[in-house]
């Protein structure tokens, strides 16, 4: 009965931390390169011991990758979600395997060119899971728009 009552106990603290955490923050822009074509920028600050996953990984066995869905009638995107910022590779313990991960700061850099010319803004969904060394926090949607 004890253990059970322990488990219970550990079970909400986890819960409860994770309802608290909040180890990322995103920001958005737009990088105009001519009168149809942007750069899509969201931009994210790691909070100190966390970490963020690649939208690239070799194995769909581990952590859950990054996505990043651009949503607007009348865009059309150029090429790959590029990526950048603290850059980590390597063997996980956590996940038994090779993973990229990002720390401190990290940026995904979209291409996109308008098919509508009046259009404003394009909405951006990011779909992360974040982990530090004790714990990985369940996959997580934010969802904002980027004003052209």
């Amino acid at each position: 009965m004890k253990q059970l009552i322990l488990t219970a106990i550990l079970l909400a603290q986890s819960l409860y931390m994770c309802a608290q955490e909040k180890p990322i923050t995103w920001t958005t822009k737009a990088e105009k390169i001519s009168d149809t074509e942007f750069y899509l920028i969201v931009d994210g600050a790691i909070q100190p011991q966390w970490n963020i996953y690649s939208q690239f990984l070799e194995s769909q066995d581990g952590p859950v990758p990054t996505t990043l869905q651009f949503l607007a009638e009348g865009i059309e995107t150029v090429g790959k979600t590029e990526e950048s910022g603290h850059k980590k590779e390597g063997f996980d313990e956590m996940f038994g395997m090779n993973v990229v991960k990002y720390s401190e700061h990290v940026v995904f850099k979209q291409r996109i060119k308008l098919l509508k010319k009046d259009l404003k803004k394009v909405a951006v969904t990011i779909n992360y899971m974040s982990c530090n060394n004790e714990l990985c926090l369940p996959p997580k949607d934010e969802k904002m728009f980027i004003v052209l």
